[in-house]
C-alpha cells in the first residue's frame, strides 16, 4: 500500500511538472504560446548588415552551418534588444556593437575547432578588427567599444548577471542584455529572464532553428572524437 501510495505520488509530481513545462514553454509539445501586440518590444532581426558582413568573413569555414548559426545570432540579438526595452530605447551603435559579437561569440567552434572557444572566439574578433581597421572598414570604435565587444562574448555564458570589474570600460547593460538573449536562445525558453513564451515561438517562426542545437549537441564528438578529457574541456564556458 505504501509503495502504490508512493508511486502515486510521484505520478502526480511529474504530471505536475509536465503541466507547469507545457504552461511554461508550450512550444516544446508543438503548442501555440499565444499571439503578442504589435509593438517594437518584440521585433525580430532578419538580417543585420554589421553581422552578416562579420560572418561572411567566414562562410567558409561555417559551411553548411552557416545559416543555423546565423539565425542563432539574429534570435539572440532580438531578444537582447528585448531587454533594453525595445527599439525605440536602443541606439544604432548599441544595437551594432551586439550585432558584431554575436557574430563572433560561437566562431571557434568552426574557425579553431575549440570546445572551449570563449578566448579564442574574442581573438578572432579583435584579430579582424585589426585587419579590416588597416583597410579602412572600422569607423568610429573607441577603445571602450572594444572591451565591451570582448567582454560580450567571455560572459555570454554566464548564468548570473554579469559586473565588470573596478575600472572596466565595458558597457554592462549591453554584456548582461546579450548573456540574457543568448542564454534564451540557447536552452530553447528554459531559461529566458521574463522573455515571453509567445515572443521565443515568433522569432523560431520567423528565423528557423535549422538544427543549430543538434549542431552543437554534436560538436564534442565531431572536434574531440577520441579524447573524454578534450570534450570536457567544453565546461569551461559556463560560469557562474
Amino acid at each position: 500500500m505504501a509503495a502504490i501510495s508512493f508511486g502515486s505520488i510521484l505520478l502526480l509530481l511529474l504530471s505536475l511538472s509536465l503541466a507547469q513545462l507545457l504552461r511554461w514553454n508550450p512550444m516544446w509539445f508543438g503548442r501555440s504560446a499565444g499571439e503578442l501586440p504589435s509593438s517594437s518590444e518584440f521585433f525580430v532581426f532578419h538580417e543585420h548588415d554589421t553581422l552578416d558582413d562579420a560572418l561572411f568573413q567566414h562562410v567558409g569555414q561555417l559551411g553548411d552551418e552557416f545559416d543555423a548559426y546565423r539565425n542563432h545570432c539574429l534570435r539572440v540579438l532580438s531578444f537582447a534588444v528585448h531587454h533594453l526595452g525595445g527599439l525605440r530605447n536602443v541606439t544604432n551603435r548599441q544595437v551594432n556593437l551586439m550585432a558584431l559579437a554575436l557574430a563572433y561569440h560561437d566562431i571557434a567552434l568552426w574557425t579553431d575547432g575549440k570546445l572551449d572557444y570563449l578566448d579564442p572566439s574574442a581573438a578572432l574578433l579583435l584579430r579582424d578588427l585589426r585587419k579590416n581597421d588597416k583597410s579602412g572598414s572600422v569607423q568610429d570604435l573607441q577603445d571602450a567599444d572594444f572591451v565591451t565587444l570582448r567582454e560580450i562574448v567571455l560572459q555570454h555564458h554566464k548564468l548570473t548577471t554579469w559586473t565588470p570589474p573596478e575600472g572596466s570600460q565595458a558597457d554592462e547593460l549591453l554584456v548582461n542584455a546579450v548573456r540574457k538573449g543568448d542564454w534564451a536562445d540557447a536552452t530553447i525558453g528554459m531559461i529566458r529572464f521574463g522573455l515571453p513564451a509567445a515572443y521565443l515561438e515568433k522569432a523560431y517562426t520567423e528565423l528557423p532553428e535549422g538544427g543549430f542545437h543538434r549542431i552543437l549537441a554534436r560538436m564534442g564528438g565531431r572536434l574531440s572524437p577520441d579524447s573524454i578529457t578534450e570534450r570536457l574541456a567544453v565546461l569551461n564556458i559556463f560560469k557562474l
